[in-house]
């Protein structure tokens, strides 16, 4: 039984997020006037490594993966930093709980542009299934 594509995706992106979570909760608590720009450059790295990720595994067989790829991966940690920065701007709650709510919005957008650029149905696939 294959797993349906978006859930895959989301699952890889899960377990980088995860970790990028993590780095930005501790280093945030450390460098607290310096949060957004911490989120867009552990934003970036984690892009990347859910790029590969994805790549391998979700969509294996698409050409042009990666150029395709850079475009939303360039948008990603830039449209996830400005939500985070206009959520911390307009709500007094933990940095955290508005860093996931920022992230949770833009990595549903970063999967609709991807599926778009790559023609690849969003839907799931009965085949897949």
């Amino acid at each position: 039984m294959k797993i349906p594509k978006l859930i895959t995706y989301f699952l890889i992106a899960g377990g980088v997020y995860l970790v990028e979570f993590a780095l930005v909760g501790h280093l945030g608590r450390i460098f607290t006037d310096y949060m957004v720009p911490l989120n867009y450059l552990v934003r970036i790295v984690g892009c990347v490594a859910a790029a590969i990720l994805i790549r391998r595994i979700v969509f294996p067989h698409q050409r042009n993966f990666f150029r395709k790829f850079l475009l939303i991966a360039t948008l990603i940690p830039m449209t996830a930093s400005l939500i985070f920065l206009l959520l911390i701007s307009s709500f007094n709650t933990h940095f955290l709980f508005l860093k996931l709510l920022a992230d949770i919005i833009t990595s549903l957008l970063g999967y609709i542009g991807l599926s778009k650029l790559l023609n690849d149905p969003i839907t799931v696939d009965k085949k897949n299934i």
